[in-house]
This record gives C-alpha cells, structure tokens and sequence, in this order.
C-alpha cells in the first residue's frame, strides 16, 4: 500500500481510492543539485535579510508603536486596551514578549524590533523553502505522468539541472519580493501573512499530489487561523484556502465525502482559532466585528476620508465621538482621552471614526479599481517585473512551438494561482500597497514559472535552463545593487539615524519626557506619522494634540495673539511641550521661545502651565 494514500478519517482507517505517488519516490526534489542550490540560496536570503535589517535598524512607523503599546498592554493584563479591535494580536505577542523578556533601553528598543522582524524574515524563508519542495515534488508527479502518457522511460538527466535553475529563480523572486515590496523598514506584521500564506500553499500542494493525512489540514486549519491573528485579511482569504483544499482533495480522491469531511476539519480548526479573538474584540466594541481595519480602510480610500481627525466631513456619517476640535484655523486638535496608548488617536482608529458611513457606491468603486490597476501596474510591471513577464512569455511560447506545452499547464498550477489572484483581487478593491501584496505577488510568480514544462530533447531543456538562470542572475544583481547603498548607507550614518532616540535623549536632558504629555505641529508638506511621533515612544511620552499637516502653514503665518491662543489652548488640554520640525520662520528660535534638539531637526517649546 502507497504511504501518502492514506488520507485517514478519524474513524475507519481506509486507504483513499486513488493512485499517486509518494514522498518516498518522488526524488528527483531531493537530488545533489537542487539541495546544493536551495542551500546555497537558503544562506543567500538570510544574509541579505540580515544586512538589510541592520541597515533598517533604528526605523518605525506609527503602525509599529500601536503594536508596541498593544504588546506591552497584553504582558501588563491591562486587557481593556490589549483587545484592540484594529491591530491583530500575534504580532504585537511577539513585540510584547520580547520587550518583556529583555527589557530594552530607550535605545535599542526599536533594534530589538528589527530582531524580532528578522527572526519572522527566517520563518517566511522556512515556509517559502518548504513550499518549493513541494512545487519540486508536484513538478516531478507531472513529469512522471507525461513520461507515462508519451510511453517514455526515465526522466532526462538534465532534470536535475533544470530543477535547480528554478530554485535559484524561486528565491530571487523571493528575496525582491520580500526585501523591496514588503520590506524590513516597516514595523507590520506583513512578513507574517506572507510566511503564512507560503506554509498553506504548500499544504495545499501536498494535498493536490495526494501526500496528504489528517495532520496536514489539521496543520491548514491551524496555520490559516494563526494567520487571521496576525491580519484580519486572512480571515476572507481563509475561505479562499479552504475552497481550494475542497477541490484539491476532490481531484486527488474523486470523493466528494471525504473531501468535504477532512476539509470541514480544517475549517473547524480555523474558526475555534479565530473565534477566541473575534468573541475577545466583539466584547470590547459592543457588536459582533472581524476586525475594523478593513471595512475602516476602505470607508477612508473610496471617500477620501483624513486618516485622522474627521470630524463628519465627506460623508452621511455621523461622527460619534471624534477627536475634539480645540480652533478653527489654525486647525488644532486633541485626544487626550479615553483611548490610551502614545499616539492615541492612531491606537484605535476604529474608535475615533465610530458612526461612520460605509457603504457601497458602484462609481466610486470603479475608480478605485483603476487606481488599484494603475498600482498594480507600477509594483508587478516595473522593469524587473517586465523581465520575468518577457522570459515567462518566452518560454511558454517556446515549449508550446515544441508541442511540449500550453496554456493548460498554466491552468493546471491552479491551486497556487488561485489563492494569489483572490488576494491581488481583494486588495484591488480596498487598497494595494507593496508591502501588502509581496507575498501574493511571489505565489502568482511561482505558479507561473512552475507551469513551465520544457521540451525533453537535451537542446531544448539547457535552453529553458539557461533562461531560468539568466532572470535569476538579472533578478540578484539588481536586489544587491539596491541592497548595497542601504547598508553603506546605513554604516556611514551610525548611531546619527537614530533620531528618534536622540530626540528622547534632548527631551530628558531639558526636563521633559517622562510621564509628559506632548502636542507635535507636522510640517507644511504632507507627511507620515512616523517621523513625528517615534520619539514618543522612547521618550515615555504620550501625544495628545496636535496642528496637522494642512494647517500648519496657517499656524505659522498667524499673528503672535494666535499663536500665544494655541500655547494657551494646548496647555489647558494638558500638554507640557509641544514639539515639530525646523520652524520655518527664521526668527522662530530667537523671538517665539522654540529651542532646537540637539543633533536632530527638532525644536521643541515648552508651555507654561494652565491658569
């Protein structure tokens, strides 16, 4: 009896009716040539990670300081601010228990965050190694089943070669796809949903060949639950996987019984995982809710809502308890309470934005679907992208004018193809960003190259081998070449890139920070949160108000009776010192009291106390 035909029940241990092939005779992944490239392309993706994240060391965004308060709020039982409804929780887990265990200072609080980031990049590389071992072994199944079909005998010997060449284009594909879209500058939980997305595809493909036992949708249920912690996005995308797991399991049984039955396991592992938060963050918001990020992130592209501080504007919501709005022009805001955290109206954003209208308008939607395609365009059709695309397209055409292949191969990869294009398909309706579609991205890649099926003359196959070589190479050299000014960069700047810390440290040494809370003026330009509220963090710091980004020229062109209103103003919402980038009047240190941090752009004023 065939080891993998055992597709077991939990009761009756009846072997499946079904012939495949097994771990044990599929070899050809497990040849001398592929486990010396997967190796040495193991150790390659590691060591660019590495440098990567050191060079990225000292950098957050204000997404990874509500992780930080989110993980810290979990290890000090303050569980009314742990169940945050807009973060998932693993990531901010992994923050907290290493801030727990070690303790950081102020100073390598964020270099630890890199650690912890990195060690995830190691996981995704695992899952990623492990899914192209199973792409080896379904590529080897087909290629014995077309062997059989054209009544031919062993394998050519250029199969190896062939094999390796394609781990070496997988993990190119794979270290861009990590490295440049997703990132290790971003303080997200993104890597995660990737490594998670790569382990249920592999699981999927162990399925699709027939490899598969009860542990293995015991494991898919499992990992697509883990995945809804740490995005709500794998929640719908979980349903996606299981669907898949429905027809791979079909296709390999040709038993619709059983192939529901072991996939409706699954999906009950998938849901008691995601029940335990949904009930946690439903308890806390009053109403059964998923997640908030989604449906919030949606309301704020398709109408054009701010991010922060809406008041009601641009929609037929209403708002239920906005930030509090403390002067008109120039615009001044504050959100002392009641949601905590050191940038508390990015905490929960779901809670500032309650009573907003999100409904679904056809002509708003199409223009956001041609935003989305526009996007997408730029991340999947840059010039790299456009060499993998040409070379795709070439070698589909030239194993086709062999009669060696078509467009049914391509179909035939569907259970990895599937899964990708739902995800670029879900984006595509919200939002698209890099690093959120990296890991699809890849997954799309992977189907496509996999379904390749080069022509058995000697000839043909060293020339799909020499093009699958040639992307690799392009696909490298162009990663080091981006690589290498990072990291050099990142060796000339020193200790000087950690403004964020330096900031804190120029905040302490006048007397403020600890237990102080701040307002920030943002710069006249349009900018992130990051930059402006890092040092909050590190400075024990919370921020409470402050003038944004569209009204700080105003502030600053206002007569000094305004601006000694606003001082009066932020004083009274219980603000110590409020802090911005470098003034842009040239007096403003000399004549309005601001003082510049040192070594940093920074200047910081300090408030007298409320009257």
């Amino acid at each position: 009896m065939l080891k993998h035909a055992t597709l077991r029940s939990r009761l009756p241990e009846t072997p499946l009716p079904f012939k495949a092939q097994s771990d044990a005779q599929v070899v050809l992944s497990d040849n001398l040539v592929t486990r010396r490239v997967r190796l040495v392309c193991l150790v390659a993706a590691i060591v660019l990670g590495a440098l990567n994240a050191w060079a990225e060391r000292y950098s957050v965004n204000a997404d990874g300081i509500s992780y930080l308060d989110m993980g810290d709020a979990f290890f000090r039982g303050d569980w009314a601010m742990a169940f945050n409804p807009y973060w998932g929780p693993l990531y901010a887990w992994l923050l907290g228990a290493a801030n727990a265990v070690f303790q950081p200072s102020a100073y390598w609080e964020y270099p630890l965050v890199h650690v912890i980031n990195f060690l995830i990049y190691i996981f995704a590389v695992f899952c990623f190694d492990l899914l192209v071992r199973e792409v080896l072994r379904r590529r080897q199944q087909r290629e014995a089943a077309f062997a059989d079909a054209e009544d031919s005998s062993s394998p050519p010997a250029s199969n190896a070669i062939l094999e390796g060449a394609l781990v070496a284009l997988a993990y190119s594909i794979f270290i861009w796809a990590s490295l440049e879209l997703i990132t290790q500058r971003l303080v997200t939980p993104d890597m995660l949903v990737a490594a998670f997305a790569y382990l249920a595809s592999a699981l999927l493909l162990r399925i699709r060949r027939g490899a598969a036992s009860t542990r293995t949708f015991l494991a898919l249920g499992a990992t697509l639950g883990i995945g809804y912690l740490a995005k709500t996005v794998f929640f719908p995308l979980g349903f996606v996987f299981l669907t898949v797991a429905l027809l791979a399991t079909w296709t390999a049984t040709k038993d619709w019984k059983r192939a529901v039955r072991y996939v409706g396991f699954a999906a009950a592992v998938f849901l008691a995982i995601c029940s335990v938060w949904i009930l946690a963050i439903s308890a806390n918001k009053g109403r059964l809710t998923i997640g908030e990020s989604s449906q919030l992130t949606y309301t704020w592209i398709t109408y054009d809502i701010p991010f922060r501080n809406w008041q009601g504007e641009r929609t037929g919501g209403v708002p239920q308890h906005p930030t509090r709005k403390l002067l008109e022009r120039p615009a001044l805001y504050e959100f002392a309470a009641p949601v905590p955290g050191t940038y508390p109206v990015w905490y929960d954003p779901s809670y500032w934005h309650e009573g907003i209208a999100s409904r679904f308008d056809l002509q708003r939607q199409v223009v956001l679907l041609a935003e989305s395609a526009a996007r997408y365009r730029r991340i999947l059709f840059s010039y790299l992208q456009i060499s993998l695309l040409v070379g795709w397209l070439l070698l589909i055409a030239y194993a086709a004018w062999r009669q060696r292949s078509s467009l049914k191969d391509v179909f035939s990869e569907w259970v990895l193809l599937l899964p990708a294009l739902a995800a670029l398909a879900l984006y595509a309706l919200v939002t698209v960003e890099p690093r959120l579609v990296g890991g699809f991205a890849l997954l799309l890649w992977l189907g496509l190259f996999s379904a390749v099926r080069p022509p058995r003359e000697k000839q043909a196959r060293m020339i799909t081998i020499g093009m699958f070589v040639f992307l690799a190479a392009v696909m490298s050299l162009l990663i080091v070449t981006r690589t290498t000014p990072r990291v050099i960069a990142a060796s000339a700047n020193g200790d000087a890139a950690h403004e964020a810390w330096r900031v804190a440290e120029g905040l302490q040494q006048a007397g403020l920070g600890a237990g102080d809370r701040a307002a920030i003026i943002y710069p006249s330009r349009q900018a992130s949160p990051s930059r402006m509220v890092s040092w909050a963090r590190l400075a024990e710091s919370q921020i409470i108000a402050e003038i944004p980004s569209d009204a700080a020229a105003d502030f600053w062109a206002a007569d000094a009776a305004t601006k000694e209103r606003v001082y009066e103003l932020l004083a009274q919402s219980g603000a110590r010192f409020v802090l911005t980038e470098k003034p842009p009047l040239p007096d403003a240190t000399a004549v309005e009291g601001w003082q510049r941090i040192e070594l940093t752009n920074f200047y910081v004023r300090t408030l007298a106390p409320s009257r």
